[in-house]
């Protein structure tokens, strides 16, 4: 997963140093500038509404379109080349949790989709599988796609509960 990252991060920098352009995207996540920062500095230098606009902006950075000065993505892009501040080290991260319980699913649902397994024997599997995972988090994924009958408990032979695939399991990829 380390390397995932250092791709995307090399690919981010490239782009910025091809490009020159620093760019928001509604779609990614970001943290709000703290107060303290050389940014609000920077641009106490200038005197006019772009700049005030501009560090309301920055200050909610995380809902910057819930601002009363929100024009635009296009416009917050030009303000932010305009006086060269760059908002990638504002970026939240996708947490490793988050990419852990990806790939647990998705090798539950495989495990569900090949093999026909007891809610026991499947939960030791994947615990063998992810060591470093704590086990509270297997067994919450399980149950929550057991009471969204993603996943449901065969009921057909009383002796063998088997995990199987629910009414609404749909398949991923």
């Amino acid at each position: 997963m380390e390397g995932l990252y250092k791709e995307k991060r090399k690919a981010l920098e490239s782009n910025r140093n091809n490009k020159g352009v620093i760019m928001f995207d509604r779609n990614k996540k970001y943290k709000d500038v703290p107060n303290e920062d050389e940014v609000f500095t920077r641009l106490d230098k200038y005197d006019s509404n772009e700049a005030t606009n501009l560090k309301m902006l920055l200050g909610n950075l995380s809902f910057p379109f819930v601002c009363c000065t929100w024009e635009g993505a296009k416009h917050f892009n030009k303000l932010l080349n305009k006086y060269k501040i760059d908002i990638h080290k504002y970026e939240k991260h996708q947490d490793k949790k988050d990419l852990n319980k990806f790939e647990i699913s998705n090798t539950l649902f495989n495990l569900v989709e090949k093999n026909q397994y007891k809610k026991r024997n499947l939960i030791k599997i994947l615990r063998d599988k992810f060591p470093n995972i704590n086990a509270g988090i297997i067994h919450r994924l399980l149950n929550k796609y057991l009471s969204l009958r993603v996943l449901e408990i065969d009921t057909k032979y009383k002796t063998k509960p088997f995990v199987i695939k629910g009414r609404y399991f749909v398949k991923q990829g």
